[in-house]
């Protein structure tokens, strides 16, 4: 089994450090932030360009450069429910983003639930964390601290929703063929005031039109290859900059929500703008009551299956990133006040380097597709296929 190492960061507040008076009791706000698809060594790789938010957490909190992941899957669902009820999958019973149930003969996908509708669209599947079998930190706060608040943020629902937890005071996330930020019947009623207002300024639509260009000149991305390399993203869109842009005739909008934007830093920056927003409208760390607030940063994981943890497109990501931990934290300095919150920046899990560029390294192995994957393990091993959904291709049931 693959042990995936991460990166933990613990920013504390500055003034329990440095203040020759007695600590405080705990912070008002924790916010725990999840980069998805984050590897540890990037903290080493981009250590001398990070000049934001990152440098922030690492001049000013602490490093667990040995935590590792010690369940098999490492994947967003149980990744994400790991890091909120500190339990392996086995136990909090989120073992993938999907998976065969044998008892229906059907695929289950990782926070569906057709009886949370979603609200404002009622033909969208349902979806909440009923699949979790155990509590999560925001679960035991609210459990232990009357009057506390626990919300959950991210662009992809299943980040948002594991992280959420049972009872937690609101959970969102960006629906991906509208654009909108959405939750479910599971949480609440109706949305708040803001949360409409949000959404009728159709910030997702705004990103029409932009582009994706570096913001260094290309000499200084040194930590990652050359920026023509044909096998990221299919040897579609492999140079910047990359346009990021609504085509009528390639799908219109609903392609531009659910594929184009995605792919992009704007998803990521539309959630820190949220966020903000949340943290407002919702009175987080106002009181001496501790509130949680958890983060799911989607965008590193489409980024980085397209192009690959060497690309510049990652690299490029992770200054942008920089930026808008640095932004966030000058708002929470703000608003909530530079000693009264902490934050921990984690990952759900990592990715391995793209197979062609671990050739030109030296190392063996090719790309091969799942189906063919799901062939030879039928093969070798004596196994059925059954293909619930067509476009997932042959997914492997071992008979014992």
């Amino acid at each position: 089994m693959i042990r995936s190492r991460i990166p933990i960061i613990l920013v504390l507040p500055l003034l329990v450090l440095l203040a020759c008076r007695p600590p405080l009791e705990g912070p008002r706000l924790v916010v725990v932030i999840s980069v998805d698809q984050m590897r540890a060594d990037y903290l080493e790789r981009f250590d001398d360009r990070f000049t934001g938010g990152f440098a922030r957490l690492l001049r000013d909190g602490a490093v667990f450069a040995d935590a590792h992941q010690d369940h098999a899957k490492t994947s967003t669902a149980p990744g994400h429910a790991t890091i909120a009820t500190g339990a392996f999958p086995a136990r909090h019973g989120v073992v993938q983003n999907d998976w065969y149930d044998r008892t229906t003969g059907r695929t289950v996908y990782s926070v569906q639930d057709q009886t949370a509708q979603i609200l404002g669209i009622p033909d969208a599947p349902g979806r909440s964390p009923i699949n979790m079998k155990t509590n999560t930190l925001g679960d035991w706060l609210k459990r232990r601290s009357r009057g506390s608040k626990v919300f959950s943020v991210a662009f992809k629902d299943r980040a948002a929703i594991t992280m959420g937890g049972k009872r937690p005071n609101g959970v969102y996330w960006y629906y991906l063929p509208t654009g909108q930020i959405v939750t479910s019947s599971y949480y609440r009623r109706e949305y708040p005031d803001w949360v409409d207002r949000f959404n009728s300024a159709e910030p997702a639509a705004a990103y029409d039109g932009r582009n994706w260009e570096r913001l260094f000149p290309e000499s200084t991305y040194v930590a990652s290859r050359e920026d023509d390399f044909p096998p990221e993203f299919d040897g579609r869109s492999t140079i910047f900059p990359h346009w990021i842009g609504m085509m009528e005739e390639d799908g219109g909008w609903n392609r531009f929500f659910e594929k184009i934007l995605p792919r992009s830093p704007f998803a990521d920056e539309l959630t820190f703008t949220f966020v903000r927003e949340l943290v407002v409208n919702e009175d987080l760390g106002t009181d001496d009551r501790p509130d949680i607030l958890f983060v799911g940063c989607s965008a590193a994981d489409y980024i980085g299956h397209i192009y690959g943890p060497y690309s510049q497109e990652v690299e490029d990501y992770y200054l942008r990133l920089d930026r808008q931990l640095d932004s966030l934290f000058v708002f929470l300095d703000q608003t909530v006040g530079r000693a009264n919150y902490m934050v921990v920046l984690t990952a759900d899990h990592g990715v391995m380097t793209m197979p062609e560029e671990l050739a030109r390294r030296g190392f063996g192995g090719e790309r091969a597709s799942k189906r063919a994957v799901g062939t030879l393990a039928k093969q070798a091993i004596g196994a059925d296929t059954a293909t619930s959904e067509p476009d997932q291709g042959p997914q492997v049931r071992i008979i014992s």
